[in-house]
């Protein structure tokens, strides 16, 4: 059959017709998968891949503002930049530590900060 079928296309080749393989699929049709992980990064990037402030919070171990998440240490239980703050690659530099920097980046809160402590970017050595 496999051959009858190359013979087939081989002969509409030559004679110059259009050959639909697709059979009338679209894209998204013919590979299910790829598209479905595009999809999911589309609707991700949509939203902001926002996370939620309980994710958040668990980034905030550490942090020199943690104190105002505590119940009773601000009028909302929750520090005013965590609705605001995205999780970014940086690299925590302590002030006394001397170039270059060669430790690994990490993931923090844009808004996190540690005393004695300055946030670079991940390609920065010095």
């Amino acid at each position: 059959m496999k051959a009858e079928l190359i013979k087939a296309l081989e002969a509409m080749l030559l004679v110059g017709e259009h050959i639909d393989l697709t059979q009338g699929m679209t894209i998204e049709e013919l590979f299910p998968v790829r598209f479905a992980a595009a999809r999911e990064a589309i609707a991700k990037a949509k939203t902001g891949s926002r996370m939620t402030e309980d994710e958040k919070l668990k980034h905030c171990a550490g942090c020199h503002d943690n104190f105002y998440n505590q119940p009773g240490n601000s009028t909302t239980g929750r520090c005013w930049m965590l609705p605001k703050a995205k999780l970014v690659l940086k690299k925590e530099v302590h002030f006394d530590q001397v170039p270059p920097w060669n430790q690994k980046a990490e993931k923090f809160l844009d808004c996190f900060r540690r005393p004695r402590h300055v946030y670079v970017d991940p390609k920065q050595t010095c």
